[in-house]
């Protein structure tokens, strides 16, 4: 308001916004909050995609309500042109304009809004941040899933553990018995053995002690001078 009022008074001009020349300005378009010249308006105004239906008035005929204002944007500076404030975005190169890149190094291209722009990065900064929101939930269901998975493979491998110790226990225990059962029959076919050897061990002395006699008795008879009693024993020994 106070620079519509420095206008009226006659002191510091407002000047065109997308001049070189820094033109005074007679039109402000009231949706892009920009003042230009006539010129600039029907050259690169008219040029910016959706501005067809803007509404253009007289910088005179702006009354209190439609006070001079600029948007957040306004503060980029052109890469360009340190120098100059960029008030439009190229589409085709995805970088700010000021004016003398739009009528220079950006003819022909897709020339928007910086509004039209935000709204355009924002929406797709939407569907990035939808697309995100989805895929983090698909790797929260696969983590899930996957949790799921090791905790019924741990179950599945902890009942095979204690499958497999019982199986060694029963079959640890089968073969001790198994072992028992040989040494038993082990030591019971040694005891009738030894009983076996025993007997024959005491048979064989019988039959040795019974020898033994009967090789005294025929040494005695054989050594004796006595004829009668040789003839006598003999018959016992024949």
């Amino acid at each position: 308001m106070s620079s519509l009022k420095s206008l009226e008074k006659g002191q510091t001009p407002i000047l065109c916004q997308f001049c070189e020349n820094n033109i005074k300005c007679t039109i402000k378009c009231l949706e892009c909050k920009l003042f230009l010249c006539e010129n600039c308006s029907f050259k690169i105004h008219t040029m910016v995609k959706g501005t067809g239906d803007h509404t253009i008035v007289n910088i005179r005929s702006i009354g209190a309500q439609h006070s001079v204002e600029l948007k957040d944007f306004r503060s980029i500076i052109c890469t360009q042109h340190p120098t100059q404030t960029a008030f439009l975005f190229c589409s085709t190169c995805e970088q700010a304009a000021c004016p003398t890149c739009v009528t220079k190094m950006h003819k022909k291209h897709k020339i928007v809004e910086f509004q039209h722009a935000y709204e355009l990065k924002i929406e797709r900064l939407h569907c990035v941040k939808g697309k995100v929101e989805n895929d983090f939930k698909e790797l929260e269901r696969r983590i899930k899933h996957l949790d799921q998975i090791k905790t019924e493979e741990s179950t599945r491998l902890s009942r095979m553990q204690e499958t497999i110790h019982d199986r060694v226990t029963l079959i640890k225990r089968e073969f001790d018995e198994y072992e028992s059962r040989l040494v038993s029959d082990i030591d019971a076919g040694n005891t009738k053995f030894d009983i076996a050897i025993q007997n024959e061990q005491t048979k064989i002395n019988n039959i040795k002690k019974k020898l033994n006699a009967e090789r005294q008795t025929a040494k005695n008879i054989t050594e004796s001078n006595d004829m009668v009693q040789f003839f006598a024993k003999i018959v016992d020994v024949t």
